[in-house]
Protein backbone atom coordinates (compact mmCIF):
# COMPACT_ATOMS: atom_id res chain seq x y z
CA UNK A 1 0.00 0.00 0.00
CA UNK A 2 1.18 3.80 -0.96
CA UNK A 3 2.12 6.18 2.17
CA UNK A 4 -0.19 8.77 1.31
CA UNK A 5 1.93 11.09 2.63
CA UNK A 6 4.45 10.56 -0.17
CA UNK A 7 2.14 11.10 -2.80
CA UNK A 8 1.48 15.16 -4.12
CA UNK A 9 -1.85 16.33 -2.89
CA UNK A 10 -3.73 19.71 -2.55
CA UNK A 11 -2.33 21.37 0.50
CA UNK A 12 -4.82 24.19 0.91
CA UNK A 13 -7.31 21.27 1.02
CA UNK A 14 -6.09 19.97 4.41
CA UNK A 15 -7.24 17.01 4.26
CA UNK A 16 -6.43 14.05 6.77
CA UNK A 17 -3.48 13.04 5.25
CA UNK A 18 -2.15 17.13 6.00
CA UNK A 19 0.48 16.50 8.90
CA UNK A 20 0.75 18.73 12.27
CA UNK A 21 3.94 20.03 10.93
CA UNK A 22 2.29 21.05 7.83
CA UNK A 23 -0.52 23.35 9.52
CA UNK A 24 1.76 25.36 11.44
CA UNK A 25 2.09 28.85 12.09
CA UNK A 26 6.15 28.01 11.10
CA UNK A 27 5.38 26.42 7.60
CA UNK A 28 2.44 29.45 6.66
CA UNK A 29 5.55 32.07 7.28
CA UNK A 30 7.81 30.09 5.09
CA UNK A 31 5.48 30.21 2.48
CA UNK A 32 4.54 33.82 2.74
CA UNK A 33 8.35 34.56 2.30
CA UNK A 34 8.45 32.11 -0.48
CA UNK A 35 5.73 34.39 -2.07
CA UNK A 36 7.53 37.46 -1.26
CA UNK A 37 10.69 36.27 -2.12
CA UNK A 38 10.46 35.08 -5.62
CA UNK A 39 7.18 37.29 -6.66
CA UNK A 40 4.84 34.42 -6.67
CA UNK A 41 1.57 35.12 -7.16
CA UNK A 42 -1.32 34.37 -4.65
CA UNK A 43 -3.29 32.36 -6.37
CA UNK A 44 -0.44 29.73 -7.04
CA UNK A 45 -0.61 29.11 -3.28
CA UNK A 46 -4.51 28.58 -3.00
CA UNK A 47 -3.38 25.89 -5.87
CA UNK A 48 -0.32 24.89 -4.12
CA UNK A 49 0.34 20.94 -3.67
CA UNK A 50 2.43 19.66 -1.11
CA UNK A 51 4.65 16.14 -0.89
CA UNK A 52 6.34 15.00 2.40
CA UNK A 53 9.70 13.05 2.20
CA UNK A 54 12.08 12.08 3.88
CA UNK A 55 15.12 14.19 3.08
CA UNK A 56 17.17 14.57 5.99
CA UNK A 57 19.46 11.97 7.04
CA UNK A 58 18.66 10.29 10.11
CA UNK A 59 20.71 7.60 12.06
CA UNK A 60 17.13 5.87 12.55
CA UNK A 61 14.67 6.88 9.76
CA UNK A 62 11.54 5.71 11.23
CA UNK A 63 8.96 6.87 8.25
CA UNK A 64 6.80 8.82 10.69
CA UNK A 65 5.59 12.28 9.67
CA UNK A 66 8.47 13.74 12.19
CA UNK A 67 11.22 12.32 10.31
CA UNK A 68 9.44 14.18 6.70
CA UNK A 69 10.53 17.13 4.78
CA UNK A 70 8.15 19.08 2.47
CA UNK A 71 8.29 19.98 -1.37
CA UNK A 72 5.65 22.68 -2.54
CA UNK A 73 4.28 23.04 -6.63
CA UNK A 74 2.84 25.71 -6.96
CA UNK A 75 0.29 26.07 -9.53
CA UNK A 76 1.98 27.74 -12.84
CA UNK A 77 5.48 27.86 -11.23
CA UNK A 78 9.00 26.67 -13.02
CA UNK A 79 10.26 25.34 -9.52
CA UNK A 80 9.26 23.38 -6.55
CA UNK A 81 10.31 25.08 -2.95
CA UNK A 82 11.45 23.08 -0.36
CA UNK A 83 10.63 23.34 3.16
CA UNK A 84 13.28 20.91 5.61
CA UNK A 85 13.44 20.60 8.70
CA UNK A 86 16.52 21.77 10.88
CA UNK A 87 18.67 19.78 13.55
CA UNK A 88 15.90 20.27 16.19
CA UNK A 89 13.06 19.46 13.72
CA UNK A 90 12.03 23.18 13.33
CA UNK A 91 11.00 23.54 9.52
CA UNK A 92 12.93 25.88 7.94
CA UNK A 93 13.20 27.02 3.90
CA UNK A 94 15.36 24.83 2.19
CA UNK A 95 15.88 25.63 -0.68
CA UNK A 96 14.42 25.40 -4.85
CA UNK A 97 14.35 22.43 -7.42
CA UNK A 98 13.53 23.10 -10.85
CA UNK A 99 10.32 21.48 -11.95
CA UNK A 100 9.93 18.22 -13.48
CA UNK A 101 7.86 15.44 -14.39
CA UNK A 102 9.55 13.05 -11.94
CA UNK A 103 11.40 13.21 -8.65
CA UNK A 104 14.14 10.83 -7.18
CA UNK A 105 15.89 10.68 -4.11
CA UNK A 106 19.30 9.09 -4.27
CA UNK A 107 22.75 9.02 -3.06
CA UNK A 108 25.15 10.91 -2.23
CA UNK A 109 24.22 12.74 0.87
CA UNK A 110 25.54 16.48 1.13
CA UNK A 111 25.46 18.30 4.37
CA UNK A 112 23.44 15.49 5.85
CA UNK A 113 20.75 15.72 3.48
CA UNK A 114 19.99 13.42 0.49
CA UNK A 115 20.68 13.89 -3.40
CA UNK A 116 17.60 14.66 -5.16
CA UNK A 117 17.16 14.64 -8.98
CA UNK A 118 13.90 16.20 -10.96
CA UNK A 119 13.50 14.68 -14.60
CA UNK A 120 12.02 16.12 -17.63
CA UNK A 121 9.45 14.71 -19.92
CA UNK A 122 12.43 14.15 -23.02
CA UNK A 123 14.21 12.13 -20.05
CA UNK A 124 16.95 14.26 -18.71
CA UNK A 125 17.83 15.16 -15.20
CA UNK A 126 18.70 17.99 -12.74
CA UNK A 127 20.39 17.30 -9.86
CA UNK A 128 20.05 19.21 -7.22
CA UNK A 129 22.31 18.97 -3.53
CA UNK A 130 21.78 21.08 -0.19
CA UNK A 131 24.29 23.69 0.51
CA UNK A 132 24.38 25.09 4.09
CA UNK A 133 22.87 28.82 4.07
CA UNK A 134 20.96 28.12 0.58
CA UNK A 135 18.76 24.60 0.78
CA UNK A 136 18.41 22.76 -2.10
CA UNK A 137 19.38 24.33 -5.34
CA UNK A 138 20.61 22.62 -8.84
CA UNK A 139 24.40 21.65 -9.00
CA UNK A 140 26.49 23.77 -10.63
CA UNK A 141 27.55 22.70 -14.10
CA UNK A 142 24.53 21.52 -15.50
CA UNK A 143 21.98 22.33 -18.76
CA UNK A 144 19.51 24.05 -16.91
CA UNK A 145 16.74 26.13 -18.37
CA UNK A 146 16.79 29.85 -18.63
CA UNK A 147 14.07 30.62 -15.56
CA UNK A 148 16.38 28.46 -13.24
CA UNK A 149 19.79 29.84 -14.82
CA UNK A 150 18.01 33.69 -13.80
CA UNK A 151 17.36 32.28 -10.40
CA UNK A 152 20.46 31.32 -9.76
CA UNK A 153 22.24 34.68 -10.69
CA UNK A 154 19.17 36.78 -8.54
CA UNK A 155 20.03 34.04 -5.51
CA UNK A 156 23.75 35.05 -5.63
Amino acid sequence: MKNPSLEWRNYASFGVEITAMEKSTAVAEILSGIVCRWGYPINSVIGARVRSLPLRVLPNETGSSEDLDLVFEFKGQDFLEVIARDRSGFPTYGGWLVRGGGMSLGPPETNGFKTLHTFDVAGGSVVHRYRKNVGYCPEPGQALPEPALARLRQQG
